[in-house]
């Protein structure tokens, strides 16, 4: 089922979580991608990263003298890079870091959302990414060039492009390859609203359910296996809303993977880089 979602957000927690990972990034020395995730791990007391044939992503192994860090041994090197962020995250919740104070209360699905949002911004810090970020609408080639240069998902790298875009936008994505009772091949889809967008949810609503529906450019690159984009008018009422659409299809093992994104066409750049919609 097709799904429209506004980062959830603490700004300030965010705000210090940002800084939390400039002075890691400056501390460590790093001025290009990709991120030594690993070194930034040895540099916070991480005395063992090691890779194992284990059930989960990751474990982190808490230990006052000698943390380490458990990397799922089959998954590829990108993937292991994001899952030893995300224990970083857990080492600093831990010692109850400046950005994760008032975590100590928060749920568990809370604190693995946040751990996750921790490790994104580690593997892409703003200020990198920013030097490589076009001044134009971002398009597939642009965040597979992005992908490639800090060494992450597409998705991950997607989700955090258009949250530093001038253009507001929205990130479509398929999750396993279609719907969860498996009687359609019309893919669920999570929306990434960027952060700041004050108008036009309403259009993007209306472009979730023409992606469930099937209706969608989004939805027939995930039916036909193809890479596709246009411009998608959708009509509410007397009211014409026009997206420019571009769609990859990507194969994957769990089955066919698809990440669309989808920007207004009378949308404005706005200078801060927060994708507010004029």
């Amino acid at each position: 089922m097709g799904t429209l979602r506004a980062p959830r957000r603490n700004e300030e927690m965010v705000a210090r979580l940002e800084d939390t990972v400039d002075r890691l990034i400056f501390g460590s020395g790093i001025s290009s991608p990709p991120v030594d995730i690993e070194a930034i791990a040895l540099k916070l007391g991480v005395v063992k990263i090691l890779r194992r044939d284990i059930d989960s992503d990751a474990i982190f192994v808490p230990s006052p003298d000698t943390p380490a860090i458990l990397l799922n041994s089959s998954h590829n090197e990108t993937r292991q890079r994001y899952s030893c962020a995300h224990e970083i995250a857990h080492l600093l919740l831990d010692r109850n870091e400046f950005a994760f104070r008032g975590m100590e209360e928060a749920s568990d699905r809370k604190v693995e959302e946040f751990c996750d949002e921790f490790a994104a911004s580690l593997l892409m810090p703003r200020y990198l990414l920013s030097k490589y970020l076009p001044a134009h609408r971002l398009g597939m080639t642009d965040i597979m060039r992005l992908a490639t240069l800090f060494n992450t998902s597409v998705t991950a790298t997607a989700r955090r492009a258009l949250t530093f875009s001038k253009y507001p936008g929205a990130l479509v994505y398929t999750i396993e390859g279609g719907n969860r009772d498996g009687t359609s091949s019309v893919p669920r889809v999570k929306w990434q609203v960027v952060r700041g967008l004050k108008h036009g949810k309403g259009r993007f609503h209306v472009l979730a359910k023409e992606v469930e529906a099937g209706r969608s450019i989004i939805a027939r690159a995930f039916e036909a296996n193809y890479t596709c984009g246009g411009l998608e008018n959708l009509m509410v009422g007397p009211t014409k809303h026009e997206f420019f659409v571009e769609a990859k299809h990507f194969p994957a093992r769990s089955g066919p993977f698809v990440l669309a994104l989808a920007f207004p066409t009378d949308s404005q750049p706005n200078e801060r880089g927060d994708g507010v919609h004029k």
